[in-house]
Order: C-alpha cells, then structure tokens, then sequence
C-alpha cells in the first residue's frame, strides 16, 4: 500500500494534466503490465516488480474512480454520479468472489492472468475511438 498512497499524488497531477481516457487507457496499462509481470514472472524480484507496477495502476484506479464525475458531470449533478457509479461498483465487487473463486478452482492463475489482461486490453480498446475524439 505504501507505493499506491505515495503514487496517488501524482496520479492525482496526471488527472489534472492528461485528458481522461488517455488517463483510463494509461492506468490500464499499468494494471496489464502489472498482473502479468506479477503471474508469469518467475522469481521474487517478478513478484516484487510486478506488485509495484500493479499498485502504481491501483493509485490511478483509484484517483480515476473518486474524481471522474468532476470531468463529466454538472456540479450539481456530481453526487448523483457518483452514487450510481458508487452502487455498480458495490454490485460488481459483491458479484466476483461467485464468479473469481470457482474460476480459480478450474483455471491455473497463469490463465486467470491472461485472461485478466486480455479483459482489459478488450475494455481498452472498447474507449480507443474517445481517446481519438478528446480534445482535453
């Protein structure tokens, strides 16, 4: 947790600089290279590298999460969005341990990895056009 708090500092510069989905598809960049470094490394240093890139992409997650409404919504309309954001969010984390504890019965975590990764580069691809079309 110590790299994610000292790197959400300067996600939170990131935020304020990058338009917002070159901010998404960077973050999800890191948790890619992360999860992978972390899953098919071989060796502690893997480990370690891999926690580290994984966590520098959790800090942006996290500053991306808490503060996209500011970019999209009217202020008036912020706590709103951020409710509905807030309560799918609370539906998707109460629905995977149903689907990611039996997976990782079936599937060997190499897989899981790769799956993971080939997930978010599929919802990268998907915001590719806005990350074209921003002119932030």
């Amino acid at each position: 947790d110590l790299t994610n708090d000292l790197s959400t500092a300067a996600e939170g510069v990131f935020f304020d600089k990058v338009p917002f989905y070159r901010l998404r598809v960077l973050v999800n960049l890191f948790f890619i290279v992360g999860i992978l470094v972390y899953f098919l490394g071989d060796g502690v240093p893997f480990l370690i590298i891999g926690g580290v890139i994984y966590a520098i992409g959790k800090a942006g997650g996290n500053v991306v999460w808490s503060l996209w409404p500011t970019k999209f919504a009217t202020p008036e309309n912020v706590a709103e969005y951020t409710s509905v954001h807030s309560f799918l969010a609370g539906i998707r984390g109460a629905a995977s341990p149903f689907i990611a504890l039996p997976l990782a019965l079936l599937i060997p975590p190499q897989w899981i990895a790769l799956l993971s990764a080939l997930l978010i580069t599929i919802a990268s691809l998907m915001i590719l056009p806005r990350v074209k079309l921003s002119k932030e």
